[in-house]
């Protein structure tokens, strides 16, 4: 009886020993879970922040990219105001050849103002499409239309400026004895006086600025997007980088972007269109930035571009002193420049 109770023991104890070595074998394999959970979780957050830096350096990328094509863009439509003016004066016959000559007129059509725009930190972005957050929804929304409607858009103008400029010198050269000489910059009446007085020629000159309009006009659609476009990137950057000043809506000096709010009152109209008649215009400022009003429907935006010169929907909008001294406004477009004068009680 005594060896019975014995083994009993003996075997409760054995049991018992074994349920200590099941507890202590489970708590193992738990401590093991959490530790490769742990280390999961670890590797996760290292992931996601690689991810994020890359994420802001392609931003980054992005941002140098709208910057440098901004440029372009002011170029550009620095130009296209520089050759409307030439142009004008063409087409109403307030040039000389003289003058003509020495601001090289002849080569008015002939400078194709093609804005390639960079896509490379875009495509870096498609490449990381499945890493983005949903925080980057309205910039990937705002860079594909910059990046496949605008961009297909310019890059149909820009072809269709460089067939036009073709075919314009193709045809000079085949019919113009002065060629040789014009298209070496050497000096020629003849051809100023081709471009000044042929009505093929105006009306080349006249296709060539139809084309030059659309490129640069959508360049101007580029530059609004843009910034928006860059204003996201820089909500979404851990930057404190400035907005670039390229790509500021407004005058940066302040004390003289309030000297040119007023009301501004038509003077000189040489503007042979018929869609633009406001013999008044107020020049408004809202949070740091201009806008053009006139009437009860026209209010847009103005944006810088050069000096004092702005872009908006109605065409370049300039602030000049006149002899006397009064601000006057200057709206220029391709159908002629209308002239403002400041109110002195503003």
């Amino acid at each position: 009886m005594i060896k019975f109770f014995r083994h009993i023991r003996r075997k409760l104890l054995a049991q018992n020993q074994m349920g200590k070595y099941f507890k202590y074998a489970v708590g193992e394999i738990i401590l093991v879970v959490i530790g490769i959970l742990i280390a999961l979780q670890i590797n996760n957050w290292n992931e996601k922040r690689k991810d994020e830096a890359k994420l802001q350096t392609i931003l980054l990328k992005i941002k140098e990219d709208l910057t440098d094509d901004l440029l372009v863009v002011n170029n550009n439509l620095y130009t296209l105001k520089r050759k409307d003016s030439i142009a004008h004066h063409i087409f109403n016959k307030t040039i000389d050849q003289r003058t003509f000559s020495e601001i090289g007129g002849s080569f008015l059509p002939f400078t194709s103002l093609v804005l390639d725009l960079n896509t490379s930190g875009y495509e870096q972005l498609k490449v990381n499409i499945d890493k983005l957050p949903t925080s980057y929804k309205d910039l990937v929304t705002a860079l594909n239309d910059i990046y496949i409607n605008t961009k297909s858009n310019l890059d149909i103008y820009n072809k269709l400026m460089d067939q036009a400029i073709e075919e314009h010198l193709n045809t000079l050269s085949e019919t113009k004895p002065w060629f040789s000489d014009w298209s070496r910059n050497i000096p020629s009446v003849e051809a100023d006086m081709y471009f000044l007085t042929d009505s093929l020629a105006k009306n080349r000159i006249s296709l060539y600025l139809q084309n030059l309009n659309s490129t640069a006009y959508e360049g101007f659609s580029f530059k609004q997007k843009s910034i928006t476009a860059i204003k996201l990137i820089d909500s979404l950057t851990q930057t404190d980088l400035e907005m670039p000043s390229i790509a500021s809506t407004n005058f940066d000096n302040e004390s003289i972007r309030k000297q040119l709010v007023g009301t501004y009152t038509l003077v000189e109209d040489l503007d042979n269109g018929l869609n633009f008649s406001h013999s008044e215009l107020q020049i408004s400022e809202e949070e740091q930035t201009l806008f053009l009003k006139g009437g009860d429907n026209l209010k847009n935006e103005i944006y810088w571009n050069h000096g004092l010169t702005f872009i908006g929907q109605p065409g370049f909008i300039s602030f000049v002193k006149n002899k006397a001294g009064d601000i006057e406004l200057q709206v220029q477009r391709t159908s002629g420049q209308l002239t403002y004068k400041r109110k002195t009680n503003d």
